[in-house]
């Protein structure tokens, strides 16, 4: 009896052992995965702070740039408050393009901006890399805007001229432009500023040395295409209808030497099925 009482005893103190250490277990497995999840939400909590603080920064740094140029006397003053500005937040991209969207805004283009970018870029070198990917960028976001502001497209137009024609930014920032009748049209318009505001500065003969400068020629590929006759001809028609017609001159023999060809005649469906009558039973 006595051993049949310390039997069922042991039966039931191993039964309890096993039940509090699973039991045990299962407690210690919930607390990590508890603590895991605790730590991904961590995470995840820490990454909104910094996107958040990050989003802050610039829109107060934009707000800053816009109260600077409001309130500076001249472009030199601006150039110099702003860069020191920026040495802090070492944001030069978003400076650079706030300067383009800022001069966009305005109801009629200002000079200021032109001599403002110009002298940034004078200042300090690191500028003319970013405003020559901003005027990469811009004529990338036209290029498929289906409908811009001619005012916006006109101000920043002249902006970047004037930076091209005071050599802040190289001509090696075309290299990305290309012009076609698949580009939207508020590129086009955009362009058409450009050159025009190009001409008014350099006057036909010097724009037309530049355009044509053989040690600039892998620049204008992109405007000038000299592999695809329907482009050479858009291109032909495009500075043609601005008055800038001769600076194509090269892509008009282009086209002369490389006449498109003519159409195969189209045989009408009665020959065609006669024909292919004659070639299965003969004449």
């Amino acid at each position: 009896m006595r051993k049949r009482i310390l039997d069922e005893n042991t039966t039931d103190e191993d039964e309890s052992c096993s039940n509090t250490s699973d039991s045990d277990e299962e407690e210690s497995s919930s607390n990590v995965t508890d603590n895991d999840d605790e730590h991904n939400d961590n995470e995840e909590n820490q990454q909104l702070i910094i996107i958040d603080r990050i989003e802050t920064d610039l829109v107060t740094l934009r707000h800053k740039i816009c109260l600077t140029i409001q309130a500076s006397i001249d472009a030199e003053e601006c150039a110099y408050k702003l860069i020191k500005m920026d040495s802090y937040n070492r944001l030069n991209e978003e400076l650079c393009q706030m300067i383009v969207d800022v001069c966009a805004q305005q109801p009629t283009y200002e000079c200021f901006f032109g001599l403002l970018g110009e002298r940034i870029c004078l200042l300090e070198d690191k500028y003319v890399y970013w405003f020559r990917c901003s005027f990469q960028y811009q004529y990338g976001q036209y290029a498929i805007a289906r409908h811009m502001e001619n005012v916006k497209l006109r101000n920043v137009a002249k902006f970047f001229a004037h930076l091209l024609v005071t050599e802040s930014i190289s001509w090696d920032a075309f290299a990305s432009i290309y012009l076609s009748n698949k580009t939207a049209i508020s590129s086009h318009v955009y362009l058409k500023h450009l050159f025009l505001e190009l001409f008014e500065f350099f006057g036909f003969t010097k724009l037309k040395n530049h355009l044509t400068d053989p040690t600039l020629a892998d620049y204008f590929k992109g405007l000038f295409q000299h592999n695809n006759p329907e482009d050479a001809r858009f291109c032909i028609n495009f500075f043609t209808s601005i008055g800038l017609g001769r600076i194509t001159d090269e892509l008009r023999e282009f086209i002369i030497s490389n006449p498109t060809p003519a159409p195969p005649a189209r045989i009408s469906i009665y020959n065609e099925i006669l024909q292919n009558f004659y070639d299965r039973h003969g004449r």
